[in-house]
Formats: structure tokens, C-alpha cells, sequence
């Protein structure tokens, strides 16, 4: 990836386990669904 857009990424992942209102569970079920939906291999 791209320097400034892994720095965006870190920043945007530091955000989600830091300052959220989801439980962890909740949290990876979101990601893995957005995996799912963008076709990736999870």
C-alpha cells in the first residue's frame, strides 16, 4: 500500500478499538462482513 494511505488505515483501525461504543465481537463480525461483501478471502 501506499505510505499516506496506510497511515489513514491505522489511524481509521486506532479510532475503531479505541473510541467505539461495539463490543470487540461486534466489531470483527463488521469487518468480516465488510470483507464478505467486497469478496475478499477471509
Amino acid at each position: 500500500m501506499v505510505p499516506p494511505m496506510n497511515e489513514a488505515i491505522g489511524a481509521f483501525r486506532e479510532a475503531m478499538y479505541t473510541h467505539r461504543t461495539l463490543t470487540i465481537r461486534e466489531v470483527e463480525a463488521a469487518r468480516m462482513r465488510v470483507a464478505q461483501i467486497n469478496e475478499c478471502d477471509i
